[in-house]
């Protein structure tokens, strides 16, 4: 399936998460100047100092599983004690529908897109 992205000019993203290295490694792309360039993968003095240089704050986000948890909460949820509650289902094509109702901010659940 293909996904419509928009064409965005340099300097109209605020916020860029990066994700993955490769040839984007350290480039802002669209991101504004004073725009928050954020990263999930390790990252050396180099990026820092070129988010900068490019007046773009630069962070690191990072967090370590808890594998004991992890596999409590598998337990509880095969075991029927623990279940997410669905507030509403939409199909795909009525995502602006689940938008509409998280900015009615009434959400007590989750929302599930269907396919």
């Amino acid at each position: 399936m293909a996904i419509d992205r928009p064409s965005l000019l340099p300097g109209e993203v605020l916020v860029r998460v990066r994700a993955c290295g490769g040839e984007s490694r350290g480039r802002g792309g669209a991101l504004r100047p004073g725009g928050v360039l954020v990263s999930i993968l390790e990252d050396s003095e180099e990026l820092l100092a070129t988010a900068e240089a490019l007046g773009m704050r630069f962070a690191v986000v990072s967090a370590e599983p808890d594998y004991a948890a992890l596999e409590k909460i598998a337990e509880l949820a095969d075991a029927g004690k623990i279940r997410p509650y669905v507030e509403a289902t939409f199909a795909l094509a009525d995502a602006a529908g689940a938008h509409a109702a998280l900015d009615a901010g009434r959400v007590q659940g989750k929302l599930v897109l269907t396919i």
